[in-house]
């Protein structure tokens, strides 16, 4: 979500408070549709200047969060807050506008694929209340929100064939780990739209849905098989005039070779999805960041060796700094962007710490090693700067009493001028600068910064 996004929404009756308690129950379907609506219109006739507030420089870490699993939680922001430069998100309401044609409109009514409502207010809530939750970290420029559903949207459903059963669309052994996962249940036509009628037994049917086992993505993939009969085809231009309905029944042999097929489709619909995300992610100059199993699976079959930046943001979101549990998500962000040196001096010095287990292959050696950084961190450089600070403060009034009595015996004689007693504040107002920079540029100062803000919430 850009800040030029965040503008448009704060000005609209989405945004009002007022109407989020109420769950929108002034307004009709067609009011929130026609507003998403315009949203969309407003996101994709500015969706340049929103892609070009990603700061695409491959010296930072950026990440962008995958679209099949939910946004990231709290908990989640701040770890990312702790060790990325920035994040971008699928924006989670573009695609509740977004058009259907009349032929799959038409397909989708066929086969029992309906939906009640335009808007579902209880989702639109929700969503909403998620981009006000996380409004600090997109003025920050930390969040960026683009409208990533885009690049799998399709405004006609496609008509396809395969001598193959489309099994050479993608390479055999990320088809085959698909098909190993891939689990088919039936479903059944109702008022309430399609339902799985039997979770365990596959029987005959026309209609079915596959899920991979392993995929936490939030949908399956439906299927219909079709009777399709041609009127009329043109040799020459090869144009033809076809109609098609759903099939009442199915034979065994066409039954396997049509759920052959299917789990071939969607095991290459998941793979599309994937690789498209990851070259948006590749374009924006960002690491493509899942935590999806089937997601993970695929990338470790498609990259032979991860980046070593991807391999330092890995280990780094695996470090627990229990401090992040008790500070709000704005304070974080706040305390990162107004302490931006000492933020740094803190990743710098994460860093060459996880580069030091590059050599550590035995995964409870790493873990360990990890924990070890952790403590660290969180803990030994924290009361390091807490001592530099007290000695700070015993050191600044001693100085200052000394600094003082010598002033008040030089008047007293006449010995000093007025340019010599603003150049000994000078030098004594140098010399604290010198203490507080040497702390500031503690690597623990950061992880200190957010102890005492975290101190403020205690009972």
């Amino acid at each position: 979500m850009s800040k030029k996004s965040l503008e448009y929404l704060k000005n609209s009756f989405l945004f009002n408070s007022t109407s989020l308690d109420n769950k929108y129950s002034m307004y009709s379907d067609n009011d929130l549709y026609n507003e998403l609506q315009k949203y969309r219109e407003y996101i994709l006739s500015n969706v340049d200047t929103i892609q070009g507030e990603i700061r695409n420089d491959y010296n930072k870490l950026n990440i962008c969060i995958e679209s099949c699993k939910e946004l990231p939680t709290e908990d989640m922001y701040k770890q990312l807050i702790l060790y990325m430069d920035q994040v971008v998100i699928p924006d989670p309401i573009f695609n509740l506008a977004e058009p259907k044609s009349s032929f799959s409109e038409a397909t989708e009514k066929l086969i029992g694929f309906t939906t009640h409502e335009k808007v579902n207010k209880n989702n639109l809530c929700d969503l909403i209340d998620y981009i006000v939750c996380i409004t600090p970290l997109i003025d920050a420029g930390f969040v960026v929100m683009v409208p990533l559903s885009r690049i799998h949207e399709r405004a006609e459903i496609p008509i396809l064939y395969s001598p193959t059963a489309f099994s050479d669309v993608i390479p055999k052994n990320i088809l085959d780990y698909y098909r190993s996962i891939a689990h088919v249940k039936n479903l059944e036509p109702t008022e309430k739209g399609l339902i799985v009628v039997d979770e365990e037994s596959l029987h005959l049917g026309t209609r079915i849905l596959i899920e991979f086992t392993d995929e936490d993505c939030l949908t399956g993939h439906i299927y219909q098989y079709w009777i399709t009969k041609i009127f009329d085809y043109d040799e020459k231009s090869g144009k033809a005039k076809f109609g098609y309905r759903p099939a009442d029944s199915i034979s065994k042999r066409e039954f396997a070779a049509w759920i052959n097929q299917s789990v071939n489709q969607a095991a290459n619909t998941c793979f599309d999805k994937i690789y498209k995300e990851l070259i948006f992610s590749k374009m924006c100059g960002c690491m493509y960041l899942t935590q999806s199993n089937i997601v993970s699976k695929t990338l470790n079959m498609v990259i032979d060796q991860p980046s070593k930046e991807a391999e330092l943001a890995t280990m780094g979101l695996s470090i627990d700094l229990p401090i992040t549990n008790r500070i709000l998500m704005q304070d974080l962000i706040s305390i990162r962007s107004n302490y931006g040196d000492a933020f740094q001096n803190f990743r710098t010095e994460l860093n060459s710490k996880l580069l030091s287990l590059d050599s550590c292959s035995d995964a409870e050696s790493l873990r360990r090693k990890i924990d070890a950084i952790s403590y660290e961190l969180n803990t030994i450089q924290v009361q390091e700067v807490e001592k530099e600070y007290r000695k700070i403060s015993r050191t600044l009034k001693l100085d200052l009493v000394s600094m003082t009595g010598s002033l008040i015996a030089s008047f007293a004689t006449g010995g000093i001028t007025a340019i010599g007693a603003a150049c000994a504040f000078v030098k004594g107002f140098t010399d604290v600068s010198k203490y507080f920079t040497d702390v500031h540029e503690h690597n623990g100062y950061f992880l200190w910064k957010l102890n005492r803000q975290a101190e403020k919430y205690k009972i």
